[in-house]
């Protein structure tokens, strides 16, 4: 709702007072500050400015008595008429119409002062006391941004409590926060302003932990009339507080040349630890690997975050060969523990594990005759994995005459080969285990000569040479 009000503003303007040998301008009090609606013809509250002489010896000082920008519109928007007006002798009456939306402001700016008019209250005030910070609270938030709540004592501008250049925040005190990316929105029935941390960077300076100290520097916040918010810093009464879960751990998975398992034979084995949220990378989850034997155990190495998720961590181990002795296979334990998530919580430690199976198998055949043999031979081939195995996963052969074939033919779960044509022949077989182990390959030659050797009668003619 529109309304047009007048502003009277009674001036006892400066008087000339003559002096010798020169004349100078001279500023006395400036009264009877008066609101008066046309419509009704009420005066509000009555205000005085109350100028020292030596503010007001020329026009320059006086041009700080003006309309100030903002929802108010003036017919008086000529500042050196104004001015040439108050410095005429005599009293004088200068009429500014305002027009003012109902619940906003207009001002009248002053050298020290601010004169505020509200039509809620149909008043002048003069308002020359800043705001001040009467709280400042940070907040740990899991799974999203943690906040900072900043109060006043009273109403500031919108447009310079936003601004993130007017701020600096500091936690713990002395470690600046990372703010560029920061969401600053103002509440104006609270007089809150609420910042909230972007955490989708690297590094620990766009996050709060609990325990820390929270604090805060305003530069340039000003409340309506123009006052500045001091600019020095204010810290939180209490330290930081708010998520108080414990991160854990919700998968250990495992694999090699990117394939998943709980299997592994000798090579790199990529240990991948999910946590259910964001863990903090200056206090890095550490990784413990226990192998039986002595000789391939890993403790308390630092896991590396993924920079796309950090909630995902990734550790490579590199698993040796069964030595016999100091290296032996079995069952891996692999601990996750020590990290903590933005918050500083700790997280509990979580164990799992794999099968290490780097010894390849050892199938073999029953054949033991030596020579011709004048009947069918049977070669039984039998598999064999030492343990700790995870069992066969398939064992080839091929039959030739010169040993020199590729095995190809799966006869998982052990196999007969029949021989029965004469002839020399040889069977090459040999197994992989479900770790990938392969044997060698295996040889053994067959003779067989189920016919015997054949008479022929030679006849000798006399004579023949």
């Amino acid at each position: 709702m529109k309304k047009e009000n007048i502003v009277n503003i009674l001036v006892l303007a400066c008087i000339l007072l003559v002096a010798v040998p020169a004349a100078s301008a001279v500023c006395t009090n400036v009264t009877n500050l008066s609101v008066i609606f046309p419509n009704g013809g009420y005066t509000g509250e009555m205000t005085t400015f109350t100028w020292d002489t030596s503010m007001c010896t020329n026009a320059t000082d006086l041009v700080s008595i003006r309309i100030k920008n903002g929802p108010c519109t003036a017919d008086y928007n000529d500042y050196s008429d104004f001015v040439s007006d108050l410095l005429n002798d005599g009293s004088q009456t200068i009429n500014l119409s305002l027009t003012e939306t109902e619940g906003e402001k207009c001002h009248l700016i002053h050298p020290s002062a601010e004169a505020i008019f509200d039509v809620a209250d149909s008043s002048w005030i003069f308002d020359s006391t800043p705001q001040t910070i009467t709280s400042v609270v940070g907040t740990t938030v899991q799974g999203a941004g943690d906040t900072i709540a900043i109060t006043f004592d009273g109403d500031v501008t919108e447009a310079s409590v936003e601004n993130v250049s007017n701020w600096v925040l500091e936690s713990p005190d002395g470690d600046s926060l990372f703010i560029a990316d920061a969401a600053f929105v103002w509440d104006d029935p609270s007089d809150t302003l609420t910042v909230t941390l972007d955490e989708s960077l690297a590094g620990d300076d766009q996050w709060l932990k609990n325990g820390d100290t929270v604090c805060v520097t305003p530069s340039g916040v000003e409340d309506a009339a123009g006052n500045l918010v001091a600019s020095t810093e204010v810290c939180g009464a209490a330290n930081v507080t708010g998520d108080l879960a414990a991160p854990s751990v919700t998968s250990v998975d495992f694999s090699m040349d990117n394939t998943s398992g709980t299997l592994f034979s000798t090579g790199n084995v990529l240990v991948t630890a999910t946590f259910d949220e964001d863990m903090d990378d200056t206090a890095t989850p550490l990784i413990s690997i226990d192998r039986p034997g002595t000789g391939n155990d890993v403790t308390d190495a630092a896991m590396t975050m993924n920079l796309a998720d950090r909630s995902e961590w990734t550790y490579t181990y590199a698993l040796a060969a069964d030595n016999g002795g100091t290296i032996l296979d079995g069952q891996v334990n692999v601990t996750v523990h020590s990290g903590t998530d933005l918050a500083g919580n700790l997280q509990s430690n979580d164990t799992s594990n794999f099968d290490a199976d780097t010894v390849a198998p050892d199938s073999s055949h029953d054949y033991a005759a030596s020579g011709w043999q004048t009947s069918n031979v049977t070669v039984t081939v039998t598999e064999s994995d030492p343990a700790p195995s995870g069992g066969i996963d398939s064992t080839l052969y091929c039959t030739d005459t010169d040993n020199t074939c590729t095995p190809s033919t799966d006869e998982t779960g052990g196999f007969n080969v029949v021989f029965s044509a004469d002839g020399t022949h040889y069977l090459r077989f040999y197994t992989v285990d479900a770790a990938g182990n392969t044997q060698a390959n295996q040889s053994v030659q067959v003779l067989v000569d189920q016919n015997g050797p054949t008479t022929v009668n030679v006849v000798a003619t006399p004579g023949s040479p």
